[in-house]
């Protein structure tokens, strides 16, 4: 059995709350609050003011902090945007493509994005539930200066076929004459292809440009993408340097229950198409930190032996793949679930 223990225990050498964002954790994080000088009550509401303090008006805060930071732009250049670096911090950013309602069983990222636009899912092939970050949106200084050096916009030129574009697929044929694929009845309703091309073109470019897209860090943020298959994110696979995903490795979770014939019952075997897909880990050649999310049903053992049996290859340390069972609180590193495991 490997070695469990609550994720705060091990916080110190990670960046992010392994926890963050995952249905079935308890919410008890363990970790006390931060020493920064803050005074938090335990009242409703959580004023941190004792009784009878009445708190300062509207009017005279609002004032101070207008001459505080009208004082701001008086420093130099290269002061402030120093300032503006120093304001960006690691976080999740959660992507999903090829969503459904049934992924929003267990994860929340979806659960949150269909609850807020049910109808969404049918026309756009990707999402996020991440806000846009905080600097970005202080004024145009911070948004220039870190939309250069820490922020870029991103996916949105991802190429996912969704249920529309399949069943366009199936209507395209040959055209008789050119031997160009086109949509059927396309060939008798218009002679000048040319022109029908280019306008084609135009479109899919013009829709390329008009999508929304996710501000990321790559040097200092996670990307989270659930169970989306990795193919989907492979032009960016270089530039991340911290991952989290979710995926089934078997249909039946369990290596071990062979019959006596030696075998593995069908019901347990291997999902091939999952694991060609999560073998793409390799790609994100980057990554110095992994969080593995157990899938509903697996435990952490299942990861056991997964490079040197099934053939997959992170591209970061053992110690630094971090397998999280949120339903369980639960959390090991791939190197110590391989010690225990032999």
């Amino acid at each position: 059995m490997p070695s469990k223990f609550q994720w705060w225990m091990c916080y110190g050498s990670q960046t992010f709350n392994p926890f963050q964002g995952l249905h079935g954790h308890s919410g008890d994080t363990g970790i006390p609050p931060p020493d920064d000088g803050i005074p938090r009550g335990r009242g409703k509401g959580g004023t941190g003011r004792g009784r009878g303090q009445q708190p300062p008006s509207s009017t005279q805060s609002s004032s101070k902090e207008e001459s505080n930071f009208s004082q701001f732009t008086r420093l130099p250049l290269s002061v402030r945007l120093r300032i503006w670096e120093v304001t960006v911090e690691p976080r999740i950013v959660e992507v999903r493509v090829n969503y459904s309602k049934k992924d929003a069983q267990y994860d929340m990222a979806t659960a949150v994005f269909l609850k807020a636009f049910p109808e969404e899912h049918k026309v756009i092939p990707f999402f996020s539930s991440t806000p846009v970050p905080a600097p970005l949106q202080v004024c145009r200084e911070a948004r220039k200066h870190l939309g250069t050096v820490c922020y870029q916009r991103a996916f949105h030129d991802l190429i996912v076929t969704g249920a529309k574009e399949e069943e366009e697929k199936k209507k395209v044929k040959l055209n008789s004459d050119g031997g160009k694929p086109g949509l059927e009845g396309e060939g008798e309703a218009k002679e000048d292809g040319e022109e029908t091309n280019h306008k084609n073109e135009h479109t899919k470019s013009q829709d390329t440009e008009q999508r929304p897209y996710i501000w990321i860090n790559p040097k200092e943020d996670m990307l989270s993408i659930g169970s989306s298959p990795f193919r989907y994110f492979q032009p960016y696979a270089s530039h991340i340097t911290t991952l989290r995903f979710q995926r089934p490795l078997r249909s039946g979770w369990d290596m071990d229950d062979d019959d006596d014939d030696g075998n593995t019952d069908d019901d347990e075997t291997i999902d091939e198409e999952n694991l060609k897909d999560l073998r793409l880990v390799s790609s994100f050649v980057n990554v110095k930190e992994i969080h593995v999310i157990c899938s509903y049903g697996q435990d952490v053992e299942a990861w056991a032996g997964v490079e040197t049996e099934l053939g997959i290859k992170f591209p970061c340390r053992k110690h630094k793949v971090l397998v999280i069972c949120p339903g369980d609180d639960l959390i090991s590193n791939l190197e110590e679930i391989d010690i225990d495991d032999n």
